[in-house]
């Protein structure tokens, strides 16, 4: 049973899937920004220092398998949001079967990178954005771009979005002391922990904070909030902290 848990919330892991914003523009800009102060409280109750931030979003764009040049046209409607002129998109387009994609990569500067997609499968066509940034910076801004990118191209309107936030710590922490880096970023949101699960060297827990957006249900339960600690080659501690769920994008 427990194996089973943990292979489906890795299943949530890589795909990140997420939550809905509100309708509201007024209330979004206030969620967005309250959302990314809560994960940096989180971040900081660790004592990991601050490093990268990603924002991954999708949506639906339409029930039927869009063709090549359509998806195409998505990839640049979705660029407008983040200011790029047509002389600037090398969109690569692939078909195979009942399966396409277009797809552009883009440095906004030297520490922003910036991938747009759109996918079709042979009963549905969803878009993407992945935003990556090697600060944490306007975070806020940020991740508004990327819901009003997907906003321009959203066929029922759900906009989905998993946001993380990275810090490190100098050295291997033991696996004693994880759990408690764990407990100080779910006291920082007042956070129910609910689920803990280890990925080979990667540790990771899930639970809900009510000062978080709407999430995932799993096993009839509600998730809104996640962390991991782990480690790199370098022999530093890693550690995330995302909405609703850590994102696949993690290596």
């Amino acid at each position: 049973m427990k194996k089973t848990i943990a292979l489906c919330m890795l299943l949530f892991v890589m795909l990140g899937v997420y939550y809905r914003l509100a309708s509201n523009p007024q209330s979004q800009a206030a969620a967005l920004e309250c959302e990314v102060a809560v994960l940096q409280r989180a971040l900081a109750a660790t004592g990991a220092k601050p490093g990268e931030a990603e924002f991954h979003g999708w949506t639906k764009v339409s029930d039927r398998y869009m063709p090549p040049r359509e998806l195409e046209e998505l990839v640049r409607e979705m660029a407008r949001a983040f200011e790029l002129t047509e002389a600037e998109l090398d969109i690569i387009l692939r078909a195979t079967g009942f399966y396409a994609y277009a797809v552009v990569d883009f440095k906004l500067t030297e520490s922003i990178s910036l991938r747009i997609q759109a996918q079709a499968l042979q009963n549905q066509t969803i878009a993407s954005v992945e935003f990556r940034q090697g600060h944490q910076r306007d975070m806020a801004y940020n991740l508004e771009r990327v819901r009003e990118a997907l906003k321009l191209v959203s066929g029922n309107g759900d906009i989905n979005i998993t946001s993380c936030l990275v810090g490190t710590i100098n050295g291997r922490v033991k696996n004693s002391e994880k759990l408690n880096i764990a407990a100080a970023a779910f006291v920082a949101v007042r956070g129910s922990y609910l689920e803990g699960i280890e990925l080979n060297t990667l540790s990771v827990w899930t639970g809900w904070s009510p000062f978080l957006p709407e999430g995932i249900e799993f096993a009839r339960q509600q998730i809104n909030f996640s962390v991991s600690v782990g480690s790199d080659s370098a022999g530093k501690t890693i550690i995330r902290v995302a909405t609703p769920v850590i994102p696949g994008s993690y290596r």
